[in-house]
């Protein structure tokens, strides 16, 4: 069985630091594969309106060297606004940027 980079590269950003009851569901790839965004079902909650979800997004290396992003949104649905809560960008090591 062939792992992809993609997997490798996701296992590498979630395993330092990271709370192991989690259930990463992908949500969208990119067409040309280039990239996938990944929520943690499990740290889903809502209030009211408002939504907070977990977002991995995991790319090929960039320019600058990232090669992926870890962060907390809130999504208010009524409203038809998001915004971060938190965002950590990491390079392919794994290692915050």
């Amino acid at each position: 069985m062939r792992i992809g980079w993609m997997t490798t590269m996701a296992a590498a950003l979630l395993a330092p630091g990271v709370a192991q009851a989690e259930d990463w569901v992908a949500i969208s790839v990119a067409q040309d594969k280039s990239g996938v965004m990944l929520i943690d079902a499990d740290a889903m909650s809502t209030s009211g309106t408002v939504r907070r979800a977990r977002i991995l997004g995991v790319a090929r290396r960039d320019a600058n060297g990232l090669a992926g992003a870890l962060g907390e949104l809130m999504f208010d649905c009524s409203a038809r606004t998001r915004r971060a809560v938190s965002i950590q960008g990491f390079d392919f090591d794994g290692q915050p940027m």
